[in-house]
């Protein structure tokens, strides 16, 4: 089985040079499925830092969305406290791999693009889970993936955003991930809402971060 940290960076590499942002991830996915490599971001379990946000909390009745749900179990813990979960991804393998892995799952998998998002789902939910999506796409369109992330959030709604530290005099053009810096990070309280706070942890060479952003006004019953 080939490296798939090295297949993924080897395919989203074509996205920083003017191909498209998105389309590499089905390829991976195909690899994975034939079982030529593995999925890179795929733990087996949900994000440690959902985990640790979460804490014994109940979600019920909340409308939650996962961008970029890829394999499925940060949307699987969701559901598990009660939420009403829409998890979706650019990747038709993605999904239908999902699918087959969760079968009795109440999640709502949907394949669907970040940067074309249905109308439907502006400003429909009360939480909005990005992990690691925003940081797979290349910096060209950092803007249009964290402006589509924040339209999913509805007045009073949570948006939390997973991922890895920029490090200091890193490369900006090597990738994926293309992770954000602190002025990218900022941005997502540009369009609209107000940072609430911030969990980190670092085990390896990265410092990875869970911040909460919340939208003014008060959730619809």
């Amino acid at each position: 089985m080939q490296d798939g940290e090295g297949m993924a960076k080897a395919l989203g590499g074509t996205a920083a040079t003017g191909g498209s942002p998105t389309g590499w991830f089905d390829e991976l996915y195909a690899r994975a499925e034939s079982g030529e490599v593995d999925v890179p971001w795929d733990r087996g379990e949900p994000h440690p830092l959902l985990v640790t946000w979460l804490g014994d909390r109940r979600l019920d009745g909340v409308r939650t969305v996962v961008p970029g749900t890829g394999t499925g179990w940060d949307a699987e813990l969701l559901a598990s406290r009660g939420a009403d979960v829409v998890a979706f991804d650019v990747s038709p393998v993605a999904v239908a791999a999902v699918q087959r892995t969760h079968p009795r799952s109440t999640v709502a998998y949907v394949v669907s693009d970040l940067l074309q998002l249905s109308p439907a789902w502006s400003g429909a939910f009360d939480l909005v889970v990005e992990a690691m999506t925003v940081q797979s796409m290349p910096r060209r369109v950092r803007r249009e993936a964290t402006a589509a992330v924040c339209r999913l959030a509805g007045p009073g709604a949570t948006l939390l955003l997973i991922g890895g530290r920029h490090p200091a005099g890193g490369s900006l053009e090597a990738g994926p991930p293309w992770r954000l810096t602190e002025g990218e990070l900022a941005s997502f309280e540009a369009e609209g809402l107000h940072r609430v706070g911030v969990l980190e942890s670092s085990t390896d060479e990265v410092v990875r971060y869970l911040v909460e952003l919340r939208r003014r006004g008060e959730r619809e019953a």
